[in-house]
């Protein structure tokens, strides 16, 4: 992708300088503090599948967190990370989120005076998927 990007060859050195540039970006992203004014707050997650020397293996990538699935300790180390950079949730009203079971008792835990509700798309996907066509 870089080579296509640069239009040159791409060396291992050139990769490594990317990689180190890229980490510290996410590094900063993580550090960086949130406002305490946001009213609702929208959560998924998206499952990939990565190449790993063991093989492949499915992880999911929650805002920038890597867990093995959807608990509710991997939500509410998310949820915690919002709430130490700064988003306590004084303004909160809602909170959406795609219907995982761990997630929404994570919701509870980290912001219990939040309403909380399923996302609709989620909840008619379900449905659908066990209905007759």
């Amino acid at each position: 992708m870089v080579a296509l990007l640069t239009e040159a060859p791409v060396s291992a050195q050139t990769v490594s300088q990317l990689t180190r540039d890229l980490d510290q970006a996410v590094a900063q992203f993580h550090q960086g503090l949130l406002p305490d004014d946001w009213r609702y707050l929208f959560l998924d997650g998206v499952s990939l599948r990565v190449r790993r020397p063991r093989g492949r293996t499915r992880v999911q990538l929650l805002a920038f967190t890597r867990s093995t699935g959807e608990s509710q300790v991997a939500g509410e180390g998310l949820l915690n990370e919002l709430y130490r950079r700064g988003l306590e949730g004084h303004q909160l009203q809602l909170i959406v989120a795609d219907g995982c079971p761990g997630l929404a008792v994570a919701v509870q835990t980290v912001y219990p005076s939040v309403a909380y509700q399923c996302c609709w798309v989620h909840k008619l996907r379900n449905l659908l998927s066990g209905a007759r066509r």
